[in-house]
């Protein structure tokens, strides 16, 4: 008399297979076939997963963990590469996978056919399972993936991907969302920018002019923008001119220059900036007006996606104490420098100020200084010159970095987003390492060293090399520039493993971020012996 136990053992071995359907039920026949005792032979053992544990030759099977990659850790037959001749193993004493030492199973296939196992209990799968000519297996809905028990679905974080979304991810289960910032719209997970000049022919009163993320309504020479910036007004007794006014946008100050021809009839005693304490001097042919540091004089700071923008504005000096009236012409010139992140540096840069005048606002466009330094110690005194290069550190050997920006505006601090080195000058190079990204620390040697500076960083490094005889190390960083006091801000929300990917180094922050950015690249720092 055989035990269901004993059928299981021993069922590929019996030949009077018409007997055993008239004695066993179905639901006991599925257990006669179970893992243990035969593989699927369609899908070459993919799915078996029972307890033999010798090759044919008797051998016992080597614990996988011991002598493979394979995530097992058990030391039972498996087909993880689906050799043609079914579940194999290694056997004692293999040291490598790449000695030979291993052997198939004495587990025969499976001879049934036409029995649905997914009829039982869905098979066990947690939501799809399909059967093959003598087997089955689980599988799982798009957005979902087989765990380690090839029968539960768990979710995928597609957010976790590179270049999934272009600005922020919200991973869902099964699925994921893309959204994007103010200002922009979502096509194909791509963030585009929404031309609202375009889309409301009547969100400015006269002109309107698209820039990314937003817009900026102007006026026509005879009329000025009223408080909501998007409405003219109409003002009588304003100076109708075009100054050719020149303007400086140093990296340190603002420097705006206009012919006293251009002002007519016009008293410097009788003009000011925002700041009525701040006032034009005169040289005798031309007006001279210098804001230094960048913030003072009353200026106007807007932060965007990727500028820095200075405002300020040249108007009249109130007759009465009161502020509000005036019996001279009314002066409205406003001004501003554009500080833009456009460009690669490397220990030095030199600024590319592009002014510009355009309608009733005269602008300027400039950089601001970004600088990359070396220090032998973690004194951060005497930094390496550029004499020094490459620097001839020795593996393991720290490398101390800083990393900041010149800016005459007190109220910036700086942060590293990302930082990814290279053999060579090229920071699309596909030989990259990343040091750090999206300001969490990829590489296990980093450390923070305090700078009591705000617009700095510093941090150092251990030395490294790369391989495929690569002498040289260039480290390209990402730096970010935020307001100071602003708690919500890029700069001080720090590692941000969720938002980005590898490629996302060029990715262009919202307007609402107040956060902009350059890439300062150095090197070569190190040229390594043997």
């Amino acid at each position: 008399m055989f035990s269901i136990l004993s059928i299981s053992r021993f069922v590929a071995l019996l030949s009077c297979t018409n007997l055993l359907y008239g004695l066993i039920p179905l639901v006991i026949l599925q257990q006669a076939i179970g893992d243990d005792s035969c593989y699927d032979k369609e899908t070459l053992g993919r799915n078996y997963n029972g307890n033999v544990n010798f090759t044919k030759t008797g051998a016992r099977c080597q614990s996988w963990s011991q002598v493979s990659y394979y995530n097992f850790d058990h030391n039972y037959c498996r087909n993880p590469d689906l050799k043609d001749g079914g579940p194999w193993c290694y056997y004692s004493n293999a040291i490598s996978r790449y000695n030979n030492s291993w052997d198939y199973c004495p587990i025969p296939p499976c001879k049934w056919k036409d029995i649905d196992r997914c009829s039982n209990s869905n098979g066990g799968c947690s939501h799809i399972c399909l059967t093959t000519q003598s087997s089955y297996y689980c599988s799982c809905p798009k957005g979902l993936r087989l765990a380690s028990d090839d029968k539960q679905c768990e979710d995928i974080n597609e957010c976790d991907y590179d270049d999934v979304c272009e600005f922020l991810c919200l991973n869902t289960y099964g699925s994921y969302k893309c959204s994007c910032p103010k200002g922009y719209s979502i096509n194909a997970n791509q963030c585009l920018d929404i031309d609202e000049c375009k889309s409301d022919r009547n969100i400015c009163s006269h002109n309107c002019h698209n820039i990314h993320g937003s817009f900026l309504c102007y006026c026509p020479s005879n009329l000025t923008l009223g408080s909501d910036k998007r409405t003219c007004i109409n003002q009588t007794q304003i100076v109708n001119f075009k100054p050719k006014l020149r303007i400086e946008c140093n990296h340190d100050y603002i420097k705006v220059v206009i012919p006293r021809s251009s002002l007519p009839d016009i008293d410097r005693r009788d003009i000011q900036l925002i700041d009525p304490s701040c006032s034009p001097t005169l040289n005798g042919t031309h007006f001279l007006i210098t804001i230094q540091p960048l913030h003072s004089c009353g200026t106007i700071i807007k932060h965007y996606s990727n500028s820095i923008i200075y405002k300020n504005r040249l108007r009249n000096r109130p007759d009465h104490p009161s502020g509000l009236i005036t019996r001279k012409k009314i002066l409205r010139l406003a001004f501003l420098c554009s500080y833009s992140n456009q460009g690669w540096i490397g220990i030095a840069y030199n600024p590319d100020n592009k002014p510009l005048i355009s309608h009733n606002w005269h602008k300027g466009y400039g950089n601001f200084s970004y600088f990359a330094k070396i220090y032998p110690t973690a004194r951060y005194f005497n930094a390496f010159p550029p004499s020094a290069y490459p620097l001839p550190l020795k593996l393991n050997q720290r490398a101390y970095l800083e990393f900041g920006v010149h800016a005459g505006d007190a109220n910036l601090r700086v942060a590293v987003e990302n930082c990814l080195a290279t053999p060579d000058t090229n920071i699309s190079d596909p030989i990259h390492y990343w040091i750090i990204r999206n300001g969490c620390n990829e590489d296990k040697t980093i450390k923070k060293h305090y700078s009591k500076i705000s617009k700095t960083v510093r941090f150092s490094i251990k030395a490294f090399s790369f391989l495929f005889n690569q002498p040289f190390i260039f480290i390209h960083c990402q730096l970010m520039v935020c307001p100071l006091h602003d708690n919500l801000s890029r700069c001080a929300q720090g590692c941000q493993r969720t938002v980005t990917s590898g490629n996302r180094i060029r990715r262009e922050l919202g307007q609402d971020e107040k956060v902009f950015s350059s890439i300062v690249s150095v090197g070569p720092l190190f040229k390594l012996g043997n």
